[in-house]
């Protein structure tokens, strides 16, 4: 092998190796230490890429759900706005239509009269809040308010 030439770094290496006790075994147990060690940094890493791309997961699902969820509280509160004004207890707003609302998704309509004149009294004084509720499997996404006026 007189026509190959080596790195000064491959050559300390082989050095370093036969300096060991002598013996070819001693440079494997190297070998095999170098190996474990770095199969181990490649497991630690891998290990926290795919928590990593976990956590990535389920904050896209979360974002998901929270987005649907404020769109038909959205589309809910608009469909009151164009409803006539119920002053009559039980105070209902009809629903949006089922067809729109996705797999899993419940939207509810609470409405509750204000006692703006303060006079205690439970008639309406023309003004009601309106709370909009929408949950996923029944765990609560989105909780939207806004207030409905007698005109």
């Amino acid at each position: 092998m007189r026509g190959l030439h080596f790195p000064q770094s491959f050559m300390k290496v082989f050095a370093v190796c036969r300096g060991r006790a002598g013996s070819s075994g001693a440079c494997a147990g190297i070998s095999l230490i170098e190996v474990l060690v770095a199969v181990a940094l490649i497991s630690i890493v891998g290990v926290a890429i795919f928590g990593g791309l976990s956590t990535a997961n389920v904050s896209t699902i979360i974002a998901e759900e929270r987005s649907i969820g404020q769109d038909l509280a959205e589309t809910q509160m608009e469909f009151i706005r164009t409803q006539t004004y119920d002053g009559s207890p039980p105070i209902e707003y009809a629903l949006i239509e089922s067809s729109t609302i996705p797999e899993g998704y419940s939207v509810e309509v609470d409405a509750v009269p204000l006692d703006y004149e303060n006079d205690g009294d439970s008639d309406d004084d023309g003004i009601q809040k309106i709370t909009v509720t929408v949950k996923h499997h029944s765990k609560t996404v989105t909780t939207l308010e806004a207030y409905k006026v007698r005109r």
